[in-house]
């Protein structure tokens, strides 16, 4: 694959050597395909919640402002007066551009001088959302126009202070790719959160974006050269990168000491590709806090066993997030339990959306129960429960005091059962489920009488740090109000400039 030659004259103040190299050098790899676009149809949660190293919760907010929110569907240039007017940049150091399409070389141009003046010279955080021309593609986020906020904006500051990129619905080139790379590693790199949501791209891309550490080659210089961001987080979600990504993955997590939270959800994982994960697992128990491998579906029992014996020894991971993964035997859930009563670092599992009916849900409640548990949160909704699993979940709760939160939305059928509900109130601090009315669960929670002021009570020190209302099961406003997936709430019907 060779760059034309007006492409390559717009990279040449982003280095155009490493670009016209390392493109040369990928010429050999699989031509890219055009994987089809996919719609998130649950929740995300961006940013992993943290522990203390007692292991308490910390409360930790979404990442981004809602007055970037306002950076939608506007011309570049009605942008740059909004920024330029406003403190909202100093101040919170967040750019999110969704639907603001760059398709006007001036003002691409004119943009990226802004990027590079004081105005800017604090920007953390930058999201990239449907930017393609209107005419052309909407979601096409064109190599040349990235190049040239990179080249009049980004590499104008003495000392980069971005420390997260998003790059969402953007339909990723190689090229595209290419000129990500150059941001993630230039000189000087204080990039330690990558959000890759729905780009289209595979492997290859990956391997792009990841090249000077990947192929270090590449860039012409030795490994020892090669500029190493501070990354912690790796988010590469609804991308067919597949068991050749999750392998490079690894090797990156191998390159980049500081990562530590990896997302490859919904991202056409199989056996080969969980069994590189278990290896990386097994052989760094002490590195993962967070890792994400749900709604993949393709790989067996094996690869599910080698995962989890390699989860079972890790002494750092806090979150596990495997729902939608296909697990529908006694045999997985088998596995599962063994895995929830010897990991003591572990906090919160999330096996929603795996058919183990209410008997897999006692097995997993028989573990629960158990004080030597350190398990405090676990997400098991959807997975075909009927008043008989409820009532394993409830026995569980009360008999292990280290459970804070138990999730079991999406029951199988409505049932009544008094005692049942009964018992669902009185714990609806800790099991969550759609079974007792909205009225119900919220009320006695706080006085919310106006005219009663000394009866209101004050929430405790474990409500707030506990975080009530979870990211899990956010609310469509809640989640319209979230940066990197704002789009995706907005229609269940995609319209032409939708997903």
């Amino acid at each position: 694959m060779i760059i034309n030659t007006k492409t390559a004259s717009t990279f040449r103040g982003v280095g155009v050597v490493f670009l016209v190299v390392s493109l040369i050098l990928l010429s050999t790899l699989i031509v890219v395909t055009t994987a089809q676009q996919v719609e998130q149809k649950s929740s995300i949660e961006m940013g992993s919640e943290e522990f203390t190293p007692d292991g308490q919760l910390k409360s930790k907010p979404f990442y981004g402002v809602e007055e970037d929110l306002e950076n939608e569907n506007i011309s570049i240039e009605e942008l740059i007066k909004r920024l330029s007017s406003s403190s909202s940049l100093e101040q919170h150091g967040d750019l999110f551009l969704r639907k603001i399409p760059f398709d006007n070389v001036a003002q691409v141009e004119k943009l990226g001088d802004f990027l590079g003046s004081p105005k800017a010279n604090k920007l953390k955080r930058i999201v990239f959302n449907k930017n393609g021309a209107e005419k052309d593609d909407p979601n096409v986020l064109e190599a040349s126009k990235l190049a040239i906020l990179l080249e009049r904006g980004f590499l104008k500051q003495t000392q980069p202070t971005l420390e997260v990129i998003g790059v969402t619905s953007n339909n990723m080139t190689l090229e595209t790719c290419m000129v990500l790379s150059y941001l993630l590693f230039q000189k000087g790199s204080v990039v330690k959160k990558l959000y890759l949501y729905n780009n289209n791209i595979d492997s290859a891309c990956l391997k792009v974006i990841f090249s000077p550490i990947l192929l270090p080659t590449a860039s012409n210089t030795s490994p020892d050269k090669v500029t190493i961001p501070p990354l912690t987080k790796l988010v590469i979600l609804a991308n067919n990168v597949g068991d050749e990504g999750a392998k490079y993955v690894v090797k990156i997590a191998e390159a980049i000491p500081t990562l530590n939270d990896i997302v490859l959800k919904k991202t056409g994982l199989k056996e080969e590709g969980v069994l590189a994960l278990a290896n990386f697992i097994e052989s760094h128990p002490d590195r993962l806090t967070h890792i994400d491998i749900s709604e993949n579906t393709q790989f067996g029992l094996k690869a599910f066993t080698a995962f989890c014996a390699a989860v079972e020894k890790s002494t750092t991971l806090n979150l596990l997030d495997m729902n939608e993964i296909g697990m529908d035997s006694l045999n997985a859930v088998e596995v599962l339990v063994k895995l929830i009563r010897n990991n003591k670092s572990l906090r919160k599992i999330d096996i929603s959306d795996n058919r183990i009916a209410d008997n897999g849900v006692k097995a997993i409640a028989t573990v629960l129960s158990e004080q030597n548990v350190h398990l405090g949160k676990i997400d098991i909704s959807n997975v075909g429960l009927t008043g008989e699993g409820i009532r394993y979940v409830i026995d569980a709760v009360k008999k292990n005091s280290n459970l804070k939160k138990v999730y079991i939305y999406r029951v199988e059928f409505f049932f009544e059962d008094s005692g049942i509900e009964k018992d669902l109130k009185e714990l609806k601090k800790i099991i969550k489920s759609d079974f007792i009315d909205e009225e119900v669960i919220t009320s006695n929670e706080i006085n919310t009488d106006p005219n009663d002021e000394e009866n209101v009570e004050e929430p405790s020190e474990e409500d707030i740090t506990e975080e009530d209302d979870e990211d899990d099961n956010i609310t469509d406003e809640e989640l319209s109000a979230h940066p990197l997936f704002a789009s995706l709430m907005e229609s269940a019907t995609p319209k032409k400039d939708e997903l």
